[in-house]
């Protein structure tokens, strides 16, 4: 987490034009505490955008590296967690579905039909935001449209790694896209 006078590489400068002071004004201005509301204001929200980037980042590194079993392990904690505990207050919906949907999309394993399963029950309800809606939409799109690429060029069914997995992955990815356009939200959910 950034310190309460730290901001990222360039923040400082993008602050200065913004606000028509040069970058040691607006250094000392945010480190004596003395900065007019507006930049403070500004600064805060830049420092809170490298911290959702940071842990986003870092929530992907760990699936990535997270076996099946792990992940199972990681979900029932997260279960346990949810009932006894208002931890997921601590994380966005775009957090965690955009980084298990990137997560499971192209994985060769039987959790991406539970993951689609899901996904496809959640698609129902409206807490589900519109922002996650847009973004499943557009990267599940655009995972077809080269997963169709990848299978026309392929000479035989053992060659290379398909954006949406093997053919059993793709049926779910299907059955989830099915009830996406079938969704009475699918325009607006796809225009965002």
């Amino acid at each position: 987490m950034l310190g309460p006078n730290t901001l990222p590489r360039g923040a400082y400068v993008a602050l200065a034009r913004q606000f028509g002071m040069s970058t040691t004004d607006v250094r000392n201005f945010l480190a004596s505490g003395r900065a007019p509301k507006a930049l403070q204001d500004a600064a805060d929200l830049v420092r809170k955008g490298a911290d959702d980037k940071r842990r986003v980042t870092v929530f992907r590194r760990q699936v990535r590296l997270a076996s099946d079993a792990q992940l199972l392990a990681m979900l029932d904690e997260n279960d346990q967690a949810r009932q006894s505990s208002g931890l997921l207050r601590y994380f966005s919906q775009m957090d965690l579905v955009a980084g298990a949907f990137d997560h499971y999309c192209g994985a060769m394993t039987a959790s991406v039909d539970s993951f689609a399963q899901d996904l496809g029950k959640a698609w129902q309800s409206p807490d589900l935001l519109p922002a996650v809606r847009t973004y499943v939409v557009l990267q599940l799109e655009r995972a077809f449209e080269r997963d169709d690429f990848a299978r026309s060029l392929r000479k035989s069914d053992s060659e290379g790694v398909l954006p949406l997995g093997h053919d059993m992955d793709r049926q779910a990815w299907q059955r989830l896209l099915d009830i996406i356009q079938a969704s009475p939200t699918y325009l607006a959910d796809k225009t965002g």
